[in-house]
């Protein structure tokens, strides 16, 4: 299996989903992963892949937040030519069709609208897609693993979420914890991304002091470990030295404020404990430059997207050009090395 694509750690939980993957990734049964955000969902979906019967076939994978119903409907189902401005000539295979034989992962599946959880219910029970304006159809077997940071079974009680679709996706579950309830694996996860990232840009291992680690063992990693990966990154560009000190650290961390985040069903995001100017405020007492926060932000939409560079883009209402601007070439370089 591909190095990105490991599960690293030795805490007893993440040692429990390790051996529940080697028990139910042969089992073909459609799987919910719940967790938070940057928790690694997406990495137990991959490892449930390669331990079934369809390894040899595709894994698929999209992310259905921040996309429009439209978009995400001709993402999924494929469409016809000439069945909306700007689509394919020839038309175009949807996640659904791309997937078959194998794998499709969807990520952030409770921000689905009714009308495109209607057709995904259709597609699973009769194993069969139907393009966006077309008329025939065309026969898919793949086995469905999904992703939310959200209560799913809250949001079926409020309508929101399709009970019928529910049970069709729930067959089994897993629950990846957030990184300050194994923070035992910081030190773990600290030395594979310093190795993995040094090798992949030719330059000699990096480590953290051990005052280092411990700074990171007392924060509480909102971001989890997207975020420490995102903190490697950036001390492996940033310090000159081969040890990363407690002064290194504490110069990138980001405490962050007790802040409510609420996503609606469209996608968009509403923070409530936090106005505009005091947020500008707190970006100014931590010595961040407009071309940080920028960067910061480009890194945000890459986690809310799953390192998708057009829907990152999308989301932020910029230009691709202008995503990898912001980025700097070396993290734009990385970021294209790693197929995202």
């Amino acid at each position: 299996m591909d190095e990105r694509y490991k599960i690293i750690g030795e805490s007893p939980v993440i040692q429990m989903i390790k051996e529940e993957i080697e028990i139910v990734g042969p089992a073909n049964f459609n799987v919910v992963i719940t967790g938070e955000t940057g928790t690694g969902k997406e990495l137990v979906a991959r490892n449930l892949h390669y331990n079934s019967g369809r390894r040899d076939g595709p894994f698929v994978a999209i992310n259905c937040a921040g996309i429009t119903e439209s978009l995400l409907e001709s993402e999924l189902f494929g469409h016809v030519e000439g069945s909306f401005t700007g689509s394919r000539r020839g038309g175009a295979a949807g996640k659904l069709e791309q997937a078959h034989s194998g794998t499709l992962f969807l990520d952030e599946v409770g921000l689905m609208t009714e009308r495109v959880q209607m057709a995904l219910l259709r597609s699973l029970q009769l194993k069969e897609v139907t393009r966006v304006g077309g008329q025939g159809t065309v026969k898919t077997d793949f086995r469905l693993i999904t992703a939310t940071n959200i209560d799913l079974e809250d949001a079926v009680a409020k309508g929101r979420f399709r009970e019928d679709l529910y049970h069709r996706i729930f067959e089994d579950s897993f629950h990846v914890p957030p990184l300050r309830e194994r923070k035992e694996d910081i030190p773990i996860l600290l030395k594979h991304f310093c190795e993995m990232y040094c090798r992949s840009r030719q330059m000699k291992i990096i480590y953290f002091e051990p005052k280092a680690v411990g700074l990171l063992q007392t924060y509480d990693w909102p971001g989890n470990v997207r975020e420490l990966e995102n903190l490697v990154k950036r001390c492996i560009s940033r310090v000159k030295e081969r040890y990363v000190t407690e002064s290194d650290v504490s110069s990138l961390l980001t405490r962050r404020p007790e802040i409510n985040f609420e996503i609606d069903q469209s996608g968009k995001a509403s923070v409530e404990g936090i106005t505009p100017r005091q947020l500008c405020r707190l970006v100014i007492k931590m010595g961040l430059t407009p071309e940080d926060l920028e960067r910061e932000l480009v890194y945000a939409a890459l986690d809310q997207t799953g390192g998708d560079k057009v829907a990152a883009a999308r989301l932020l209402k910029i230009g691709k050009s202008t995503l990898y601007r912001r980025l700097g070439a070396d993290a734009a370089r990385e970021l294209d090395g790693n197929g995202r």
